[in-house]
């Protein structure tokens, strides 16, 4: 992967001023490219010195160094339109362009955007189909969907590159060097993604370990990586790219995630409300997100770090918002969610509550790109579910106890108490009830029994 980093190039210039530029290191090869903007040496050393792991220090009040952090890692006005800082654009171009990096190709989209020929929209190849879907997406920020889109195109490739030549030569793909350069929309037919299929069940998930041995993927993320592909061949075929569809009826049928239970019972979630963490730790932070999660209409964690503090209404005690999840894809018909908080949500907000900025807890902060927003709320949640595992095993609690077992028990335990299912699916921002359907765990055992005795 590509680095970014900052040079002052006084090379031109006697006047002890220099230009600041991005150094662009790949396969340890440096490229320069100008910002524009001019500084003398001995500001650039107290700037750069006053940068650290999390952005400008907070002791800088100069307001020329604050609008110089907007410039390189942030955004700022010009005009009346918002522009995104150097490094940080120069980051998000290497995130999208990914292995297929090339010093070309960033400064193509560096200097405005890569030049579209006329017949580009007609490019019958997945692979720069795929490439042009995760660039758009960036660029809207939707962060999420792009590493979904990008994940899927490299189990993809990894597949290719896999496969012996005679399977790659019956499906008409090239490859040169080990490398696969292009995959036609008409190659890929019911028996190629059977094959992919079968591969991902015995090896399609990523080594996590040194040894680099590949174990096998989930049905689900076989059936993600698959959705994303069918996305891509239904733009192509509305962009008359091609016509060949192997998805569908008497088709290639992509396989649906087995519905595991994943919510937990009522007398487990009294343990958990009764449980008392370590103050002040980010034990108690994690317990603390995980309640106030479940008490609030089973919010997920990238909505609760979004919050707004100008969304809380402290007579009502309620905050009403829009998920992000659906945020960009559902911008004319956005569905308004409204939580009420009682003590102990109150009591969560009070010890997390952001002392500054626009947002009700202290989680994110303003300023940053979406993809460090969005590799914040990851590692959020990755330190929540650590946590909460060790509390759910302290406390004989059976199953993985983790950020997602919060929103689908908060579905669950409402069913129970046969709350509508309308209900459930307002509280949840679903949009219909098959989606609410899927969040429902199974019906606890005792339960089951009690139903059944209307029989007799």
């Amino acid at each position: 992967m590509a680095t970014v980093n900052l040079f002052l190039d006084t090379r031109r210039n006697n006047d002890g001023f220099g230009l600041i530029k991005i150094n662009v290191t790949h396969n340890r090869v440096q490229r320069l490219y100008t910002t524009g903007i001019k500084i003398d040496r001995q500001n650039f050393e107290k700037f750069t010195n006053s940068i650290g792991p999390s952005g400008l220090s907070g002791k800088v009040k100069n307001e020329a160094f604050i609008d110089l952090y907007n410039r390189l890692f942030g955004s700022y006005l010009e005009g009346e339109i918002v522009q995104i800082g150097f490094v940080r654009k120069a980051n998000e171009i290497i995130e999208t362009l990914g292995r297929d990096f090339t010093f070309e190709g960033f400064k193509q989209i560096l200097d405005g955007g890569l030049k579209v020929k006329k017949d580009e929209k007609t490019i019958n190849c997945i692979l720069a189909n795929f490439d042009k879907t995760i660039e758009q997406l960036f660029k809207e920020d939707r962060i999420g969907s792009a590493l979904a889109y990008k994940c899927a195109k490299n189990s993809i490739l990894k597949f290719l590159e896999s496969q012996s030549l005679d399977i790659l030569n019956s499906f008409s793909i090239i490859r040169k060097n080990k490398q696969i350069s292009e995959v036609k929309f008409e190659s890929v037919n019911v028996g190629f993604l059977k094959q992919y299929e079968k591969w991902m069940l015995k090896e399609g998930k990523e080594p996590k370990k040194m040894d680099g041995i590949r174990t096998p993927a989930t049905i689900s993320t076989v059936s993600i990586n698959l959705r994303q592909l069918r996305a891509i061949f239904n733009k192509a075929i509305s962009d008359n790219i091609t016509s060949n569809y192997p998805f569908g009826k008497g088709r290639y049928q992509i396989p649906a995630s087995k519905n595991t239970k994943k919510s937990i019972s009522k007398d487990d979630i009294k343990k958990l409300l009764d449980y008392t963490a370590n103050p002040e730790t980010m034990e108690q932070r994690s317990h603390d997100i995980w309640v106030f999660s479940y008490l609030s209409n089973g919010m997920n964690i990238s909505d609760i770090c979004n919050l707004k503090r100008s969304d809380f209404n402290k007579i009502e005690n309620c905050i009403e918002f829009s998920r992000q999840k659906t945020i960009n894809s559902t911008r004319g018909n956005q569905t308004k969610i409204k939580v009420y908080f009682d003590e102990t949500q109150l009591e969560i907000i009070e010890r997390w509550k952001s002392k500054s900025g626009p947002y009700l807890f202290d989680f994110i902060s303003e300023g940053k790109s979406a993809l460090e927003t969005k590799n914040k709320i990851r590692q959020i949640i990755k330190v929540t579910n650590f946590h909460m595992r060790k509390i759910g095993r302290s406390l004989g609690i059976e199953g993985d106890l983790n950020t997602y077992t919060a929103r689908h028990t908060f579905a669950t335990i409402l069913l129970r108490s046969q709350a509508p299912l309308a209900f459930i699916s307002k509280s949840l921002g679903h949009s219909n009830f098959k989606t609410t359907e899927a969040y429902l765990g199974s019906f606890e055992e005792d339960k089951v029994r009690e139903y059944l005795k209307v029989l007799k």
